[in-house]
């Protein structure tokens, strides 16, 4: 049974973003993710930042879910103003076929495990 109360984190937040590359650009997003990764890894918000790829014939979908332990106004101020960030998904714009999808969800701490 589920415990009672509140059933979000005012200071929990899970990134869901889903990129729509082109097939042959593939490698190239790779390329630019590692720098990006290795440095949401070493910032202590970051719990989680886990990749995920659906190939079809046409376009490459990228999932890439993030767990930060902050706010929405840390994630916005602080985390989304660091230079790499941009970076990143400025030169990653170039390899979409269509807009990425971006949901910021609150995580529901009872439903929530991690290992």
């Amino acid at each position: 049974m589920a415990e009672t109360g509140t059933h979000h984190s005012p200071k929990g937040l899970l990134i869901s973003s889903t990129l729509y590359l082109d097939p042959s650009k593939v490698d190239a997003f790779f390329e630019l993710l590692g720098p990006t990764w290795k440095h949401a890894k070493e910032t202590p918000e970051c719990r989680t930042f886990a990749v995920g790829v659906n190939k079809k014939d046409d376009v490459v979908e990228v999932k890439l879910t993030e767990a930060w332990d902050t706010t929405r106004e840390w994630l916005f101020t602080v985390q989304a103003s660091k230079p790499y960030v941009g970076e990143f998904y400025g030169a990653v714009e170039l390899l979409e076929v269509k807009p990425r999808v971006v949901e910021i969800l609150d995580y529901v701490p009872v439903w929530t495990y991690s290992a």
